[in-house]
């Protein structure tokens, strides 16, 4: 074989250096080519970083798709400190798995949950990625009741569309399984139940009447005392309320009317939730991180989504998380898909001729709070009134590769 000379070696390592000395950087995204068909998290709660999370508290982990039961008795796990797993039984209904510890958990405790990629959906795709994050226990035992906070329709409300789910939103997260045709019912004239189907997200459970609702007619809508949250606790009590259909269906597409970060923006916080609100209100179980996603040219980034309705404009705001710091001076790409319905069924009708709603901002070097425009979407989260700012995200344990809270 013929020697090299060394001149002719260091010119070739210096044509090496470009494949083979570049550190790639941390960060939060997936690959670019991830295959989208594959189960991601959508939510989990207890969240990652929470604290003061109540010791008779279950771990839930929702998804993107239904996923399979026998999957995610294998692949969810919650680990101690030391960590040792923690003793328990996973249940699962739909797209979320519920871990239940066989015992209240310690005080003061910082825990650490964990999905491996031997979690699948019903159609054989596997997570692609171990997904973790953590969370910190307080000292009390959660023995409050939860109650229904709103609902679509409202109570007396008339010409309510024929062809619109009824939705019910709770205080708290809510046992997915305890939501069901005997616990969430809306019953016609003469106290008979109508057929339906009902399927339960971040707080918010919904019946989809099999077939429409009779035009002009008197319905009434219970959620009764089986309904449980997820430390177990029931309704105190039934809740009741009535609407009147009108006689015709609901054909309007929802849009999205504002966004935050808005279109174009620059020096964008690199902590910064990404949230749209919606000009009607939506099927929260039609909106997971399979059809909002936040994307820079390194992949999509991971996070989680979570909702929060306003009341007073009747309107959703959806929020998606990421699990950790955007990349400093990278442009986003923001996206929410036709997939994403309100109440009636009708998909979204966004800003581009696929149907979808896109949207880029930059962001800056430095972490802080977002301006928040009037009338645009703050960065909320879960069902609830808004709360004092919160420190800012932290990457969540193996995380590799996805209702309000308030504003950051």
């Amino acid at each position: 074989m013929k020697k090299l000379t060394p001149l002719k070696m260091w010119f070739i390592a210096l044509m090496l250096i470009p494949f083979f000395g570049a550190r790639p950087i941390p960060s939060n995204a997936l690959s670019q080519d991830a295959d989208v068909s594959a189960p991601m998290v959508s939510a989990t709660s207890p969240e990652d970083g929470a604290i003061a999370v109540s010791l008779n508290q279950a771990i839930a982990v929702t998804f993107s798709q239904e996923m399979s039961g026998p999957s995610m008795d294998m692949s969810l796990m919650l680990l101690g400190p030391d960590g040792n797993p923690v003793s328990g039984t996973v249940n699962s209904h739909s797209g979320t798995a519920i871990f239940v510890p066989s015992a209240n958990l310690e005080a003061g405790t910082t825990y650490s949950a964990t999905v491996t990629p031997e979690a699948s959906g019903v159609a054989g795709a596997a997570l692609a990625d171990t997904y973790g994050w953590s969370f910190t226990t307080g000292a009390v035992i959660d023995s409050t009741t939860p109650t229904v906070s709103a609902t679509s329709p409202l109570d007396h409300a008339i010409n309510v569309p024929v062809n619109q789910r009824v939705l019910a939103m709770f205080s708290k997260k809510m046992t997915p399984a305890s939501l069901n045709r005997v616990t969430v019912k809306v019953t016609k004239p003469g106290g008979v139940a109508i057929m339906g189907v009902v399927t339960y997200a971040s707080g918010a459970a919904s019946l989809k009447p099999r077939y429409a609702l009779a035009p002009n007619t008197h319905y009434i809508a219970t959620i009764t005392t089986g309904a449980k949250d997820l430390a177990g606790n029931p309704m105190a009590s039934d809740y009741v309320w009535s609407f009147d259909t009108g006689a015709n269906r609901d054909t309007v597409k929802p849009t999205v009317t504002s966004t935050n970060p808005v279109n174009g923006a620059l020096m964008v916080p690199i902590n910064q939730n990404v949230n749209a609100t919606f000009s009607k209100v939506m099927n929260y179980a039609s909106i997971n991180t399979a059809n909002f996603f936040l994307a820079s040219a390194a992949g999509r980034v991971v996070g989680t989504i979570t909702y929060f309705y306003d009341s007073f404009n009747k309107v959703t705001i959806a929020t998606f998380v990421p699990n950790a710091n955007l990349r400093i001076n990278t442009l986003y790409t923001a996206t929410i898909t036709t997939a994403a319905r309100d109440l009636a069924g009708n998909p979204l009708a966004g800003d581009k001729p696929s149907g979808n709603n896109v949207w880029q901002f930059t962001t800056g070097s430095a972490t802080g709070l977002a301006t928040v425009p009037l009338g645009a979407a703050a960065n909320l989260r879960y069902s609830q009134p808004p709360r004092s700012p919160t420190p800012p995200l932290r990457p969540r344990l193996q995380a590799t590769s996805d209702c309000g809270r308030a504003p950051r």
